[in-house]
């Protein structure tokens, strides 16, 4: 018999996925291993918890998503895993709740810890072209925390807006002091995709980005009759992509 049942109602948006990685590194040259220095790993797992967005007007859903092994420690960087109170296996690398917003022709706003805005590659080897990451991938945030809008102006053309805590919320890798207050950082996206009246080119897509903010632990010490001392902020950081695809 069918029955109303609020739990079941509740958990059948629910999704859950996850993926583990294992490998086997070796050659004349293991420099570049983003894990050891070769042999048999097992380079851990993660494990994604949501409920996406449904139809309709405010309506809401929420991302969790856990990194365990040395792929938490790679992706919080060393100075994090081995400086904080953290457990060393493991990351909270997502966690944060969406809104769908009836502004215009629809705002999707999303709040707490999220994937950054710009750059090609992820965290996830699966995902990548390549096992090992680009000079690139070291440059860019990894994660923000704060709020993004994002809204559909016209066809083919979305932008996104968004303030965050300083410019990477993912210790260790840009941030050298976890201890700092971060200053505002700002995120801009521009994401154009071209009509089917333009032929060869009808779905090909070009993606500019922006994410501007203070690093955490980005602060200079000036030396003062030989002490290190009086704290001031450094230079903002700041990164600018570009993303083209040919359809």
């Amino acid at each position: 018999q069918a029955e109303e049942n609020s739990v079941l109602t509740a958990l059948s948006s629910t999704v859950i996925s996850g993926n583990v990685e294992a490998s086997y590194v070796g050659g004349f040259s293991t420099n570049n291993n983003l894990y050891s220095d070769g042999a048999f790993e097992a380079n851990g797992a993660s494990i994604s918890i949501g409920s996406p967005l449904g139809e309709g007007d405010y309506t809401a859903g929420y991302n969790v998503e856990l990194l365990f092994g040395e792929r938490a420690t790679a992706f919080a960087g060393y100075s994090r895993a081995h400086t904080d109170g953290a457990a060393d296996n493991f990351l909270l690398k997502n966690a944060n709740i969406g809104l769908n917003l009836p502004f215009g022709n629809g705002v999707d706003l999303t709040v707490g810890l999220f994937d950054t805005i710009v750059g090609y590659e992820v965290e996830a080897s699966g995902a990548n072209p390549n096992v090992m990451r680009s000079y690139g991938y070291n440059l860019e945030p990894f994660t923000h925390t704060g709020v993004l809008a994002s809204t559909s102006v016209a066809d083919g053309v979305n932008i996104s807006l968004g303030l965050t805590n300083g410019f990477d919320s993912t210790g260790g890798t840009h941030n050298d002091n976890l201890d700092a207050h971060a200053q505002l950082g700002y995120l801009a996206a521009l994401d154009l995709t071209a009509p089917d009246s333009l032929g060869f080119l009808g779905g090909s897509t070009a993606y500019i980005g922006f994410v501007g903010g203070n690093n955490e632990g980005n602060q200079n010490k000036e030396k003062v009759n030989g002490t290190w001392n009086n704290f001031k902020n450094g230079e903002d950081d700041e990164l600018f992509y570009v993303g083209l695809s040919l359809n």
